[in-house]
């Protein structure tokens, strides 16, 4: 049957998928997994606090609620957070220096290219036109001696279509 509309028919289904939703559906799904979770946990409270009896959160509770433990615990967070903070500043600031120095910089050329096709050329002793033949195929077989050197390349030829030159 035709199918009307810019996109192709997927082979494939959209569980198996999930890259092939739009972002508002990835993001609905999301919440709702969210929610599911937000009750499983509201409705496990009450053998989360059986094991917490079990295991002494009546203590937590004296230390912390009854004797004002809790006060110590944010003062504490409050130096958590402003270390944190400067460890965060810190990365931030270097990588924004680092943007700022190298945002116009072209570090590979290329002539460095070229210069790099020609000198894996001559190492493996074959043309550059064979070498970037080569580099276009997406899957070979290739046989090496005890030196290292390159004694048999084979293409598949499943895949030897895939790489001839267009």
């Amino acid at each position: 049957m035709d199918q009307s509309g810019p996109w192709p028919q997927s082979t494939e289904l959209i569980i198996d998928r999930p890259d092939q939703q739009p972002p508002l559906q990835r993001a609905a799904f999301g919440l709702v997994t969210l929610a599911f979770w937000a009750m499983w946990i509201y409705l496990m409270m009450p053998a989360l606090t059986l094991l917490g009896w079990a295991f002494g959160a009546s203590r937590f509770v004296d230390v912390m609620v009854t004797r004002g433990g809790a006060t110590s615990v944010v003062h504490l967070l409050g130096w958590y957070l402003l270390v944190i903070s400067v460890m965060c500043g810190s990365l931030i600031g270097w990588a924004l220096y680092n943007w700022r120095r190298f945002r116009s910089a072209t570090r590979r050329g290329n002539a460095d290219a070229l210069t790099a096709t020609a000198r894996v050329a001559a190492h493996l002793r074959v043309d550059e036109p064979l070498l970037a033949r080569w580099q276009r195929l997406k899957l070979m077989d290739v046989d090496f001696d005890d030196a290292g050197r390159i004694t048999r390349i084979a293409v598949p030829p499943a895949r030897a279509k895939e790489s001839q030159p267009a």
